[in-house]
């Protein structure tokens, strides 16, 4: 079934969320960058007009002659602005000459000597005349608030409008101060410094310059808005490419997906990327090799089960078909009713052995743990497979501590030693003379162990055997097998015991030496519970310390 896209069609794609969320996040980054550019521009542009303002306000300030109510501009103020002398002053302004008062202190000045000319050997280089731009707007405002001197392109109404701004409001006396106001629709920023002769306050001299800041800080804002969405349309063009080949990886696999079937499990992406979509198709082969393996066990166990139920449903048949086929003696008639007695017996076992496994597969197998001496469920075991081991003409030993205290299922566990002790009675019947059982405790602490280890000097098994087993079905010695006529078990005796171990929390290891015989070792922690290993050695102290047991 192909995929559908949804109620958004191609938009609710990954490539497509991925382009959108890198477009969203470019135009957060934009968004806070052009603010930034934005204010410090306007903060630099601000700084430099205001510095700019402030030296002309000082240079001209320092140009003023009171003397003549003049300013020594760089070229004379009725070249630059227009004879002031033309304008009409406003009504609250007096005439642009000297006062009574201001006459009398240039005299008092004079007779104090500080308006004296300094003499030649203490003149200074003269500082540079200062100038004036057509635009600029100059006021000089007397202590009184009368204004002295102005020269710019402004009128009565202006110089109202001026005077009339908090800044000036009342006495003119506001010392170096910025402020701004619009003069004929036009943006001003003007300046006030206070103007000293000679070491004493004669006025205030305001100084006004068309705020151009807003007419660069528009340019610059267009410029910004202009240039984002250009630069955003180019980002979405590449990052969709760059989410395009970054989710090609995506798309083979989703692809393979869609055309490996359960028959078809031999296909790998093999993908050479070794980014994180590299370690995803790595993942997804790894997936794909262990479901191969499982549907190939999973066919290889219903195969080998229906192959070990076959042989004895067959052989039941056979001997039902000799019964009824004609009156048999009765000695003929007990042989082929045990027959089928054992038959039954092996398939009754052969299907337990297969719904243990299968519980234990889906998680379903119930553990009674309980207490239990893991010395004496081995020594009960030895007792019970006795009989077993006389019969193949084999000595039985076991030697084991007073007491080996685990936590654990008594059946489950039964039936891992009774698997492996009778696997050893049978492989090593008519090779070697003897199976040993033994058990102990070993390491200190939490990680101490109880354990049981079951030898025998048997043929061995074969090194290239010894990973495969445990495997369901595997058998080490096909000859042994129930339908070439040798005592061999279904091989699943190994698997449950495998199983019942690791849900214990304990492993089952089997090493062998080929001609030697073979060593089956299981290792289970030991029961918190009840003490540390220490201290069942202690409990076992004074008691005996081995029982050994011949059933020769």
């Amino acid at each position: 079934m192909k995929y559908k896209r949804g109620r958004f069609g191609r938009f609710a794609s990954i490539r497509w969320r991925l382009t959108l969320w890198y477009v969203a996040i470019l135009a957060a980054v934009l968004a806070v960058f052009g603010g930034i550019v934005y204010a410090s521009q306007a903060q630099s542009l601000r700084a430099q007009q205001d510095d700019a303002l402030r030296r002309q306000a000082q240079g001209l300030a320092a140009a003023y002659d009171p003397r003549t109510n003049q300013f020594a501009l760089a070229a004379g103020p009725q070249d630059q602005l227009g004879s002031p002398a033309a304008k009409a002053p406003p009504a609250s302004a007096a005439t642009p000459t000297l006062t009574a008062a201001e006459v009398a202190k240039l005299e008092a000045l004079k007779r104090a000597g500080s308006l004296a000319t300094p003499a030649p050997a203490e003149k200074q280089a003269p500082a540079p005349p200062p100038s004036l731009d057509a635009a600029d707007v100059v006021l000089l405002v007397g202590p009184d608030g009368e204004i002295l001197q102005w020269l710019g392109p402004i009128d009565g109404a202006d110089v109202k409008k001026i005077l009339g701004t908090q800044v000036l409001d009342g006495a003119p006396r506001a010392g170096d101060t910025f402020f701004s106001t619009a003069l004929s629709g036009q943006p001003y920023q003007f300046y006030t410094t206070r103007v000293l002769f000679k070491g004493a306050e004669f006025g205030t001299l305001v100084l006004g310059r068309p705020d151009l800041q807003g007419g660069q800080l528009r340019r610059l804002l267009f410029a910004l808005l202009v240039a984002a969405p250009a630069t955003l349309l180019v980002a979405a063009g590449g990052g969709y490419w760059l989410a395009a080949r970054a989710m090609r990886p995506v798309r083979a696999i989703t692809g393979a997906a869609r055309e490996i079937g359960a028959t078809d499990l031999g296909r790998r992406l093999n993908l050479p990327n070794r980014d994180e979509l590299g370690e995803l198709a790595a993942t997804f082969d790894q997936m794909l090799d262990r479901l191969d393996a499982a549907f190939r066990r999973q066919r290889q166990f219903t195969s080998d089960a229906s192959h070990e139920l076959r042989t004895p449903l067959t052989i039941v048949q056979l001997e039902v078909e000799r019964a009824l086929a004609g009156p048999l003696p009765p000695a003929e008639q007990a042989r082929a009713l045990a027959t089928i007695q054992a038959e039954n017996a092996y398939m009754a076992r052969l299907v337990d052995d297969l719904l243990t496994l299968a519980r234990a597969d889906a998680g379903r197998a119930t553990l009674r743990r309980e207490p239990l001496d893991l010395a004496d469920l081995a020594l009960g075991v030895v007792e019970r497979l006795a009989p077993l081991a006389r019969e193949r003409g084999l000595r039985l030993d076991v030697a084991a501590p007073p007491e080996i205290l685990v936590r654990g299922d008594r059946l489950y566990l039964e039936r891992l030693l009774v698997n492996v002790v009778e696997n050893a009675i049978k492989y090593t019947a008519g090779h070697g003379a003897w199976v040993r059982v033994a058990a102990g405790i070993c390491g200190a602490g939490p990680a101490a162990r109880g354990w049981v280890r079951v030898t025998d000097d048997g043929p061995g098994i074969p090194t290239e055997h010894l990973p495969h087993l445990g495997e369901r079905f595997y058998r080490v010695d096909q000859a042994r097998a129930r339908d070439a006529g040798g005592p061999g078990g279904s091989g699943l005796g190994l698997a449950i015991a495998r199983w019942v171990a690791a849900a214990h929390g304990g492993d089952l290891r089997i090493t062998s030496d080929t001609g030697r015989g073979a060593t089956c070792e299981l290792h289970l922690p030991l029961n918190a519970r009840d003490g540390t290993a220490e201290a069942q050695r202690h409990r076992g102290r004074g008691e005996r310390t081995k029982k050994v047991r011949s059933t020769k």
